[in-house]
């Protein structure tokens, strides 16, 4: 077996704020296009343009109930 390495703090820093600077930019090109995917975001971009909210508060609270009703049903 081969050893595995530890990634260090800035590592995984970095792969965070890489992962999410790659998911920001493809939701703003769905976003510009008008174009709805599926999931939290897609549920986030369905509140915004039915209700007018900031697509931001909209995201964090579908994320929010997504993340409550697996909870729940667990």
């Amino acid at each position: 077996m081969s050893e595995t390495t530890k990634h260090t703090l800035f590592d995984d820093l970095q792969a965070i704020f890489t992962g999410a600077l790659a998911v920001a930019v493809g939701v703003l090109f769905l976003k510009t296009a008008g174009l709805l995917t599926g999931g939290t975001t897609g549920l986030a971009t369905l509140l915004h343009y039915s209700t007018g909210i900031n697509f931001g508060l909209t995201l964090v609270v579908s994320m929010y109930w997504c993340s409550m009703c697996k909870i729940v049903t667990v």
